[in-house]
């Protein structure tokens, strides 16, 4: 089973990743921005259940884990962390599968745009406050560069102007 630090370290080495890709790609590779999102927060959420001596190989199961209405389970989380985290897991959905899950039956492609870009960036910095005030570890920082994000109050984010 990998170690909390396996998990914390491959949840900052994708904050780097994330971090090239958000300051050397402006308007390109969208989908591996909003995917990249998700597997920090994968990370982040296994350093969690690490803690609780639980490692799970399906995301239905880490879901089941730590859902706050789960009462049979020790790893439970907050409502808002609970709630980032499936947002992240939806925005990358639609990202590998171009599948809306709001609507499942749709015909057309449902792409990732820059208003999916920043709803991933808003959700990760919930996990990120999490793994700081929770793990009691820090995730680093990472910049981005955006013009609809720069009004908004980050702790984890350094907006970047355009």
């Amino acid at each position: 089973m990998p170690a909390f630090n396996d998990h914390i370290d491959q949840a900052n080495e994708n904050l780097g990743f994330l971090e090239y890709l958000n300051l050397n790609c402006d308007g390109s590779f969208l989908d591996w921005k909003v995917t990249v999102s998700f597997y920090v927060a994968v990370h982040i959420i296994n350093a969690h259940l690490s803690k609780h001596g639980l490692q799970y190989r399906s995301h239905s199961l880490v879901q089941e884990a730590i859902n706050p209405r789960n009462q049979f389970t020790i790893a439970k989380v907050s409502e808002p962390v609970y709630l980032a985290y499936r947002k992240l897991q939806g925005l990358s959905r639609r990202s590998r599968y171009l599948v809306n899950e709001k609507a499942p039956a749709s015909t057309t492609a449902s792409k990732i745009y820059e208003t999916h870009i920043n709803k991933s960036i808003r959700h990760l910095e919930v996990l990120l406050k999490f793994c700081d005030e929770h793990l009691t570890v820090s995730i680093k920082g990472f910049k981005i560069q955006s013009a609809s994000l720069n009004k908004e109050q980050f702790k984890y984010l350094d907006i970047q102007k355009k």
